[in-house]
């Protein structure tokens, strides 16, 4: 089940998955970093790194992975 949420916070534009998650929820996205919380507490980090790849983070739950493509 995390899979399916770390997919949609990925490849979700920032305004569909702001509307999408609702009240409480934050997202945060400078073009490079995405950051998605919960009254205040970050539950995501989207990195969209130089070479083109991605670093997806779960604070919460003490994991991360490289995204080789998202196409």
């Amino acid at each position: 089940e995390y899979a399916l949420v770390d997919i949609a916070f990925a490849v979700l534009d920032a305004d569909t998955l702001k509307k999408s998650l609702g009240d409480g929820f934050s997202v945060e996205d400078d073009g490079r970093t995405r950051r998605i919380s919960r009254n205040g507490r970050i539950l995501a980090v989207f990195e969209r790194l130089e070479d083109g790849e991605f670093k997806y983070s779960n604070p919460v739950r003490g994991y991360s992975y490289t995204i080789k493509d998202l196409s």
